[in-house]
C-alpha cells in the first residue's frame, strides 16, 4: 500500500510528533473558540429564520430555503459537541431528519420553526448539560412539537 499524500504532495504528518503539550494547545485553541461559539449559532440562527421567512413564499423560494436550512443544520450538528453543546448536535441532527423525511411545507416550516426555538433557548440560557432540568424541557417541548423521539 502506498503511503497518503494530500492533494499538494506532501506526506502526512507523523503521529509521533503528536505529544501531550500539542494536544493541551490543540485543546486550548478549542476552548478559546468555544468562547465564541454561542455568537456563531446566533448568526446561523438568524439565516434560519430568514430562510423560513423566504420559504413561506412557497416554490422555488421554500426549496432554497430548505437548502440553506441543510447546510447550516448540518454545520450544527457537526460542532455543537465539538463546542461543548451536545444538546445543538442533537437539535440539528433532528432538523436534518426533518429535512429527509417530511415534504416541503407549511408544516414542516413549522416543526423547523420549533426546532429553531429550542435552539435559540440552548444558546440564550446556556444550556451545556444536555442531562440538566433545562435540557430535559427543551427536548420534551421539541418531541411533542415533532411527535417523535428526538434521535
Amino acid at each position: 500500500m502506498r503511503p497518503y499524500h494530500p492533494r499538494g504532495g506532501a506526506a502526512a504528518p507523523a503521529l509521533s510528533n503528536i505529544n501531550a503539550e500539542t494536544i493541551r494547545r490543540a485543546e486550548e485553541a478549542v476552548g478559546k473558540l468555544a468562547d465564541e461559539y454561542r455568537g456563531w449559532v446566533r448568526t446561523d440562527l438568524e439565516k434560519l429564520r430568514a430562510s423560513m421567512a423566504s420559504a413561506a413564499t412557497g416554490g422555488e423560494a421554500r426549496t432554497a430555503a430548505y437548502k440553506e436550512v441543510r447546510h447550516i443544520a448540518h454545520d450544527l450538528r457537526g460542532q455543537g459537541a465539538t463546542f461543548g453543546y451536545p444538546l445543538i448536535t442533537r437539535i440539528a441532527t433532528s432538523i436534518s431528519h426533518i429535512l429527509k423525511e417530511r415534504t416541503p411545507d407549511a408544516a414542516s416550516d413549522t416543526l423547523l420553526t420549533a426546532h429553531f426555538d429550542a435552539l435559540t433557548r440552548v444558546v440564550e440560557d446556556n444550556v451545556a448539560d444536555s442531562g440538566s432540568a433545562k435540557a430535559i424541557e427543551i427536548i420534551a417541548t421539541l418531541e411533542a412539537a415533532s411527535g417523535r423521539t428526538l434521535a
